[in-house]
């Protein structure tokens, strides 16, 4: 993803969304540029859960989750690496 004149320059560290599930897994559904950004996708994964129908499992980073088997959507700021990563990825220098 490039930044093209007039979209938002990202604001803060790069930011992971990470699911924490009933059993004490994880599931990393992405990482973002800010934590503004990964706010929105966390926002929309509350919604897909919550309408979710019977048997409808959204599919969160490479798994597909039983929507009650989630506790938390947390939002965890990037390592250095992962950071440098998405820097490179947004088209920061």
């Amino acid at each position: 993803l490039r930044l093209v004149r007039g979209e938002r320059r990202p604001q803060g560290p790069p930011t992971r969304v990470i699911v924490r599930l009933v059993d004490g897994s994880s599931v990393e559904a992405g990482l973002f540029p800010d934590a503004e950004s990964a706010a929105t996708c966390a926002s929309e994964l509350m919604r897909r859960l919550r309408s979710s129908s019977q048997g409808d499992w959204p599919l969160l980073g490479d798994r597909y989750v039983r929507p009650e088997a989630t506790v938390s959507i947390e939002l965890v700021e990037a390592t250095p690496a992962a950071a440098a990563d998405a820097a490179t990825r947004i088209g920061s220098p």
